[in-house]
C-alpha cells in the first residue's frame, strides 16, 4: 500500500533571470512498512525531495498524495498537523535545543499534538521510550551535556513520540561513528518492523544496501 506518493513533482528556485531546477518532474512513492534509502552526490536534490514530501517545502508544481488524500485539499492547519503527527523528522545535526533538558526537547511534538496529554502523561511516555534505550537517567540532563550518540537517540525518540506513520531521516548517521551509526540504523529498522515507513537520505552505501529499496538521484532526477 502506497502511504505517500509524488506525481510529476518539480521544484525550481529563481534568482533574477536564473532558474535552478532542484527536483525535476519526479514520480516517487513509499510503501507502508518499508525503509527506503535515497542516495546520490551532494546537491543532487535529495534533501529538497524529502522536504517536499514531508510538507516542509512547497513544490513548484506536481501532486503529493498522503494516505490517499491529495494535499491540495489540505488547509494550512492540516499541513501543520501532518508535519507534527503523520511525519517524524530525524536530521544529521539533531536539531535539538541545546540548553533545554532531554524531557523538554522530546515533548515538543506532544505540546502541539491534537491528542492532548498532561505534562505528567508526557513524562511517563517519554520515560517509557528512554527506558527502552537505557537512557532514563538522562531525562533531566541538558542536551548540551550529551554525547553524539545520546543526542541522536533523543532526536529519534522525539521523532517517534507522536507515533508517526513515516519517519524522514536526512543523513541520520552522518555525524556518528560506525558503531553508533549501525545502532541508530537498527533502531530505524525496528520501527519498520512495527509498520512505520522510513525514508532515509544517506551517503552510507553499506546501510543503504540493507534497505528495502535504494533510490539513486542525480541532477534533480531519479536515475535508478
Amino acid at each position: 500500500m502506497k502511504i505517500v506518493e509524488m506525481n510529476n513533482v518539480r521544484k525550481e528556485y529563481t534568482d533574477g533571470e536564473y532558474t535552478l531546477t532542484a527536483v525535476n518532474n519526479i514520480d516517487f512513492h513509499i510503501e507502508e512498512g518499508e525503509i527506503v534509502a535515497i542516495i546520490g552526490p551532494s546537491g543532487c536534490g535529495k534533501t529538497t525531495l524529502v522536504n517536499i514530501l514531508g510538507l516542509i517545502l512547497e513544490p513548484t508544481r506536481g501532486e503529493i498524495v498522503i494516505d490517499g488524500k491529495n494535499i491540495v485539499e489540505y488547509r494550512e492547519k492540516d499541513k501543520a498537523k501532518a508535519r507534527n503527527e503523520f511525519f517524524g523528522y530525524l536530521t544529521q545535526d539533531f536539531s535539538l535545543v541545546e540548553n533545554d533538558s532531554v524531557f523538554d526537547n522530546i515533548r515538543i511534538p506532544l505540546i502541539y499534538s491534537s491528542q492532548r496529554k498532561t505534562k505528567r502523561e508526557q513524562r511517563e511516555l517519554i520515560l517509557k521510550y528512554l527506558n527502552q534505550l537505557g537512557l532514563e537517567s538522562i531525562v533531566d540532563k541538558k542536551v548540551k551535556n550529551l554525547s553524539g550518540g545520546q543526542r541522536q537517540r533523543v532526536a529519534l525518540i522525539r521523532a517517534i513520540v507522536n507515533e508517526p506513520r513515516v519517519i524522514i531521516a536526512d543523513e541520520p548517521t552522518g555525524s556518528l561513528d560506525s558503531v553508533t551509526s549501525k545502532e541508530i540504523f537498527d533502531l530505524l529498522k525496528g520501527l519498520v518492523s512495527e509498520g512505520i515507513s522510513v525514508l532515509m537520505v544517506t551517503h552510507n552505501l553499506e546501510l543503504a544496501s540493507q534497505c528495502n529499496r535504494i533510490v539513486n538521484m542525480l541532477d534533480g532526477q531519479i536515475i535508478d
